[in-house]
């Protein structure tokens, strides 16, 4: 896979990201490369390489976090943020945005986040967190 990433290195786009490594938080690079309809997501920590892919840019995040929270690492971005997910409409249309949720409360473009964007004030969990949160928001309807 590393050689895919050098040959396509003029398509890669280059997001700066903190990360939160086993309670230290670091800056970071995350690598993007989109190849007809797959996002394709890299990023390097302490020698190890993380890879992700998926239809669409935020759930290749939620995959990539998959994989560093097995490790006690966790990206330091609104997409991170257990309140945050993205609509399939968002998906769909392949950009970096998503509702950042509040209970009983239908999200509106007021609330549109950016994913790679961090509000320190929002909490940073697990897939899982994140998952229950929109499950239990849309039974709070």
């Amino acid at each position: 896979m590393e050689s895919f990433w050098k040959k396509e290195e003029s398509d890669i786009e280059i997001q700066n990201i903190e990360i939160l490594n086993n309670g230290k938080i670091a800056k970071n690079k995350l690598f993007l490369l989109e190849i007809e309809d797959e996002i394709n997501l890299k990023i390097e920590i302490e020698n190890m390489v993380y890879f992700s892919k998926s239809d669409n840019i935020f759930d290749s995040v939620v995959e990539l976090r998959k994989k560093l929270e097995l490790n006690n690492i966790y990206l330091l971005c609104n997409a991170s943020a257990i309140n945050v997910y993205s609509s399939l409409m968002q998906k769909e249309f392949g950009g970096t945005k998503a509702y950042k949720l509040q209970m009983g409360k239908q999200a509106t473009l007021n609330d549109v986040v950016d994913i790679f964007d961090y509000d320190s004030e929002l909490k940073i969990g697990s897939v899982k967190e994140q998952e229950e949160f929109y499950e239990n928001w849309i039974e709070s309807f």
